[in-house]
């Protein structure tokens, strides 16, 4: 309904009085003053949304400025000087000199930097691109540390390439068990490859780029490989139960058609439980600053470079550590269990001596992986007072030590396998 105006009282018709006509022209007065404030108050508006995005552009400026030095100064540490990460700056028009240790001040010259970004075609971000800086802190020590790394490394992929080979080669070690022990051998190499390549690059090459797929890949790969190794974990407990609680039904129960659907079973639950998590987290924006602090893509340490909000993927990682943990260490625990009421029954010290032997190597690679792995997850969400060189270093260990000992504790405690590695090693 429309509110009746002062202008609906207006007669052409009529004689105005004085009074009336006063009356009038102050509403008129009233109304024009009116108009005028709406007028300004309308300009003061529209000039604090123009001061609100010069703000707003002013400060993406500055944004930008400290990304673009950020990356300087990473690129200057890490390519020309990792060892002290000192530079001298001498100007023979000042007489000055200036030392700077770690760090570049936005006051300092940009000339010497700039043409370092520009030879190496860096002076701006790609977008398709991620730096990876190593182990935060402790860059000069990148050389010394990438020697027990890569020894790890070495022996790593010698041992399981060894087991891969007799297994293959001696007809007898056909069997359930060491088909799952090849199984694991694989995943070994799979989660030492994964890591410790990338890291030597940035440690002898300062080849800290890496593509966004790449990234990605990597992280799937992985997250998956660990999530094929704990199924396979919760498999050895399984044939461990089997082999001396029901020994006379062994070879009915595991077959290697049996062991093989099982394993294809544990794969299918890898990828399609752990495809997500990169999924999501490649559906996030980036910053510009692509700066991960990490030897390798990590789910967190990539995390925390994006602009969005990434609670959903942070909390599917932590669905997938809790579903793995939750579901496949109970059921060895269960398998445990069982052995030692089974073992109780049994008076025989000889047998009870066989089971230890049997069981010894699969309990020492579970507290291997299952440890670690906890530990190094719940750090990265959880432990903000740990420093961040003690987590990458701690990471880059739990993926070259452990595929480096699995096959050695698997070469001693299982005496048939000993036997034949030591028969092809003697023939060479």
């Amino acid at each position: 309904m429309q509110v009746p105006s002062w202008r609906d009282a207006l007669n052409p018709d009529q004689v105005l009085t004085v009074e009336d006509r006063d009356f009038f022209l102050e509403m008129m007065c009233l109304e024009a003053e009116d108009k005028r404030e709406m007028k300004h108050l309308e300009l003061e508006a529209e000039e604090r949304r123009e001061v609100k995005c010069l703000e707003a552009e002013a400060e993406s400026g500055v944004k930008r400025l400290e990304v673009e030095m950020q990356a300087k100064c990473f690129v200057s540490t890490s390519l020309f000087n990792p060892g002290r990460q000192t530079w001298t700056k001498d100007s023979s028009s000042s007489r000055t000199s200036a030392k700077y240790r770690g760090t570049l001040r936005i006051s300092d010259s940009y000339q010497h930097i700039d043409n370092v970004m520009a030879a190496f075609n860096l002076s701006h971000f790609d977008p398709s691109t991620f730096f990876l800086t190593g182990i935060p802190d402790l860059e000069a020590a990148h050389i010394w540390i990438s020697i027990p790394l890569s020894m790890f490394y070495i022996i790593s992929l010698l041992g399981n390439f060894t087991i891969l080979f007799v297994v293959s080669k001696e007809q007898a070690l056909h069997k359930p068990m060491y088909l799952l022990i090849c199984m694991l051998a694989l995943t070994d190499i799979g989660t030492s490859t994964s890591v410790v390549p990338k890291a030597l690059c940035i440690f002898w090459f300062n080849l800290n780029s890496i593509t966004v797929g790449g990234c990605f890949t990597q992280m799937f790969f992985l997250y998956a490989i660990s999530s094929m190794q704990s199924s396979i974990l919760m498999t050895m407990a399984f044939d461990r139960y089997v082999a001396i609680c029901n020994p006379l039904r062994y070879t009915t129960i595991l077959t290697n058609a049996r062991i093989a659907k099982l394993a294809l079973v544990g794969l299918i639950r890898a990828v399609l439980v752990v495809l997500p998590m990169p999924l999501l987290l490649s559906r996030q924006p980036f910053c510009a600053n692509r700066i991960i602090s990490h030897t390798f893509c990590n789910h967190m340490s990539v995390a925390k470079i994006s602009c969005g909000d990434t609670t959903v993927s942070r909390m599917y990682a932590l669905v997938i550590v809790i579903v793995f943990t939750v579901l496949d260490l109970p059921l060895i625990a269960l398998s445990y269990v069982l052995i030692t009421r089974a073992l109780f029954r049994i008076s025989s010290k000889k047998t009870h001596q066989k089971a230890l032997n049997t069981c010894t190597a699969h309990i020492f690679v579970m507290l291997m992986f299952y440890p670690p792995f906890i530990f190094s997850t719940l750090t990265y969400r959880f432990g903000q007072g740990i420093a961040p060189h003690i987590t990458v270093m701690l990471a880059n260990l739990y993926s070259a030590v452990t595929p480096m000992l699995n096959p050695i504790i698997y070469g001693v405690k299982t005496k048939e396998l000993c036997d034949k590695v030591c028969k092809y090693s003697c023939r060479r």
